[in-house]
């Protein structure tokens, strides 16, 4: 969740009780929150290249999903806006993911017609890297080595976890450590 949090901003609705929409049950206490996150989550939207309609249908996703949540989990949730902003974030990261997929497509598409361009070859063994890297991580470090490549910074990454930014920092910079040396390994 963002360090900043401004007012509730005025482009998101306003609700007065539960409502079920095509994502699940909305509750209004989750719907608030949502509220008070939308503003930093537009600028993250941004900053991704997601569109802000599609951004919103993202935000309602996450506020069904935790809404969802609340109604399984015998515990309540203690910190609701940072649970249903790692929900959203995680919710935005498969969207940009889905669309770097199809970008991607398109390029491989589009370089059928072009001449082919040469790369080092530092470059291409740093992509096949961080590929390996991403397929052995657990969910942690995927998650925050997606976001640092998305050009968050620790302390952003910080609060969208609920971590401490040293120890985001300490724990990422060890585990890519080890899993580029066992890459670098099997590579020699």
């Amino acid at each position: 969740m963002p360090h900043n949090q401004d007012p509730p901003s005025s482009d998101w609705p306003p609700l007065s009780s539960a409502y079920q929409d095509q994502y699940g049950l909305i509750d209004p206490d989750v719907y608030a929150a949502a509220d008070k996150l939308w503003s930093a989550a537009k600028i993250h939207l941004r900053r991704a290249q997601v569109d802000l309609e599609d951004g919103k249908t993202l935000m309602f996703r996450a506020v069904a999903q935790v809404t969802d949540m609340m109604r399984k989990r015998a515990e309540p949730i203690e910190n609701l806006g940072g649970y249903l902003w790692v929900t959203f974030h995680r919710l935005m990261l498969e969207e940009v993911k889905k669309k770097g997929l199809h970008s991607k497509l398109d390029t491989e598409y589009a370089a059928r017609f072009v001449p082919a361009t040469r790369r080092s070859e530092d470059e291409i063994i740093n992509i096949i890297q961080v590929k390996e890297i991403r397929e052995r991580a657990d969910e942690w470090l995927r998650q925050v080595l997606d976001l640092y490549l998305m050009g968050h910074t620790f302390e952003e990454i910080a609060g969208f976890t609920g971590e401490r930014a040293n120890g985001i920092r300490a724990r990422f910079s060890r585990q890519m450590r080890k899993l580029a040396k066992e890459v670098r390994g099997e590579k020699e």
